[in-house]
């Protein structure tokens, strides 16, 4: 989502993990019986366009956690979506109690026409090597075709309900739909 320009007198930075990071005259002092603060740590995970301008990629607390890694699904969907016969695609985290951790879905909604069967091949040559290839970390367990449910004023993807649907649609016993961490 562009957002645009900052306001005067405002200025921000990225986190090394990509939050956006704002300070300003207008920036509240802190919370109630917390230290003071200078610069406030959003939750957003953004980037700047060419012109400067702030684009918001999603949430950080829209994050798989896989072992001691910290999974961003927001920075790697637009890629994702870019693979040609992808409609639409998200990740989410599915905790599995056999392997007391979360595992990696990708969920995708293929373009008409397109086999799932060969999508899924395309797929995971382009996430494994190349100019789309993802680490090890976040790379898809499963690559679920399914279709993606939406919520809110801006038709988002509604995390939760997707981790619902892919939960149940998941060969493993020990799978179970829990909230993002």
């Amino acid at each position: 989502d562009l957002v645009g320009r900052l306001c005067r007198g405002a200025t921000a930075r990225l986190a090394p993990d990509g939050e956006l990071l704002v300070k300003g005259p207008n920036l509240f002092s802190g919370y109630l019986h917390e230290p003071d603060i200078d610069e406030h740590a959003t939750g957003d995970l953004a980037r700047f366009d060419s012109e400067g301008r702030v684009v918001l990629l999603g949430r950080k607390k829209d994050m798989i956690i896989r072992r001691h890694e910290n999974i961003y699904p927001a920075l790697f969907e637009p890629t994702i979506s870019g693979i040609e016969g992808v409609r639409s695609c998200s990740m989410v985290g599915v905790y599995d109690d056999k392997i007391e951790d979360e595992i990696v879905v990708l969920a995708v909604e293929s373009q008409a026409g397109v086999s799932d069967k060969v999508l899924e091949r395309r797929l995971r040559r382009e996430l494994s090597e190349g100019p789309r290839a993802m680490g090890a970390a976040a790379y898809p367990d499963y690559i679920i075709f399914t279709t993606i449910p939406l919520g809110g004023r801006s038709f988002k993807v509604d995390k939760n309900a997707l981790r619902a649907k892919v939960t149940d649609l998941l060969p493993l016993a020990g799978a179970t739909s829990v909230g993002a961490r």
